[in-house]
């Protein structure tokens, strides 16, 4: 008897250029793209007659991501993605087990730049200094939840074994003035959310940078 792990994989995805043309929304932003996909894996492993365990995935990845640049300059990009994974367990009494993740991030990006440069007074004269801030504000969250039980029915029963929830927010903002200084500050602050523990982690950080060219 062969045995192995054996796969199938199968995907698509649909993207839409050229939103930004449409109505109203020509005055508010510049460019828009957007895409969605899906994926579905399935997998055997054992012998071919009597495999000991399969499973099944189907992922929407993204459910939908779009990324627009408005007409004032600014950018920003969202997306979101789901996936679910089912492992039965085909030995013994046998088990399933269904996992659920999903994930959303949202990003605004926004560069003030001075492109004729600054003129400044040094000794009696004037001197032009190009200066650019370039700022991002990012959000992310994300979820996990896991269930096991004998079979398929079993899985609307059962409490999860893992149930987590995850969020942070980062503002960077990164500066350079002329070619020989250029600096950094960045902000960020992070929650894990464990619900079966009844935990929640919060993480607050600052960096600061600074570089100075000879």
């Amino acid at each position: 008897t062969k045995t192995g792990s054996r796969s199938e994989n199968s995907k698509g995805s649909l993207s839409w250029n050229g939103i930004e043309k449409l109505g109203p929304l020509s005055a508010v932003w510049s460019s828009v793209r957007a895409r969605s996909g899906v994926e579905y894996k399935r997998s055997h492993s054992g012998p071919v007659d009597r495999p000991n365990a399969r499973s099944k995935a189907f992922a929407l990845s993204p459910v939908v991501s779009v990324d627009t640049t408005f007409k004032n300059g600014l950018t920003g990009s969202f997306s979101w993605d789901k996936k679910r994974t089912t492992s039965y367990k085909l030995t013994g009494a046998g088990s399933v087990t269904e996992n659920d993740t999903a994930s959303m991030s949202v990003s605004l990006n926004y560069r003030f730049s001075a492109p004729q440069g600054l003129k400044l007074p040094f000794f009696g004269q004037k001197l032009k200094f190009q200066s650019n801030l370039d700022t991002s504000l990012t959000f992310r969250a994300s979820s996990n939840e896991s269930r096991t039980a004998q079979d398929d029915h079993g899985l609307l029963q059962v409490d999860p074994s893992v149930s987590t929830r995850d969020f942070s927010v980062t503002t960077d903002l990164t500066y350079s003035f002329s070619r020989s200084v250029s600096g950094g500050l960045k902000l960020s602050f992070s929650q894990k959310r464990d619900e079966k523990r009844d935990q929640t982690r919060r993480t607050m950080g600052v960096h600061l940078s600074a570089e100075f060219k000879f």
